[in-house]
C-alpha cells in the first residue's frame, strides 16, 4: 500500500514539553516524550522515541500505556536503548501485565508511506490498549500512521475489542 502524504521538515530532537511530579508517586518525576498525543483516546497514541526513563514513566502511569509499537527498527541504537528501559521498568514494577515492546516496519520517502497493512492491522489487534506508537520525533511518520489507523478503524478493519 502507498500513501501519499506532504513532506515536511521538522527538529526531532527537540525537549519534552512538560516535567512534573506525580503526587501519589512520591518523588517520581514524569516527562510527556516529544510529539506525545493521542490518535484515539485511551487507545492509541503517538510521540517520539523514549529518550529519558521519566517519559516511559508518564506513559506508564500517566497514560496507562500497555504497549509500545516502535516504527523505527529494534537494531537503532536510540531503540535498543528504549528496550532496556521498559525491560528495566518492568523489572522495577514487578507487574503481572508488563509493557509490551513491538516493531511495525514501514518506510516514509519523498511524501509515500509504504506500508503493509495486514501486518500493522494484525498488530494493533493483538497488542494491549492503549498502544504508543512512536517514530524518532513523533510527528511526521507516526502522524501519518496514525492517519492509517484512522483510516482502517473506518473501513471497519480494526478491531478493538480483540486483544
Amino acid at each position: 500500500m502507498i500513501l501519499q502524504f506532504k513532506k515536511q521538515n521538522y527538529n526531532f530532537y527537540s525537549p519534552a514539553k512538560t516535567i512534573k511530579t506525580h503526587p501519589s508517586f512520591g518523588s517520581e518525576t514524569f516527562r510527556e516524550p516529544f510529539g506525545f498525543k493521542a490518535i484515539d483516546k485511551g487507545i492509541l497514541y503517538k510521540g517520539g522515541f523514549l529518550q529519558y526513563p521519566e517519559e516511559l514513566e508518564y506513559l506508564r502511569h500517566e497514560a496507562g500505556i500497555k504497549s509500545i509499537l516502535s516504527l523505527i527498527p529494534p537494531e537503532f541504537p536510540q531503540i535498543t536503548k528504549e528496550i532496556f528501559m521498559i525491560n528495566n521498568s518492568n523489572e522495577k514494577y514487578k507487574l503481572q501485565k508488563p509493557i509490551i515492546f513491538s516493531y511495525f516496519p514501514c518506510c516514509e520517502r519523498d511524501g509515500e508511506l509504504y506500508i503493509d497493512e495486514e501486518n500493522f492491522i494484525k498488530n494493533i489487534n493483538k497488542l494491549p490498549k492503549p498502544i504508543y506508537m512512536h517514530c524518532h520525533g513523533g510527528i511526521a511518520l507516526s502522524e501519518n500512521m496514525g492517519a492509517v489507523y484512522k483510516k482502517l478503524l473506518r473501513e471497519g478493519k480494526i478491531n478493538l475489542t480483540e486483544q
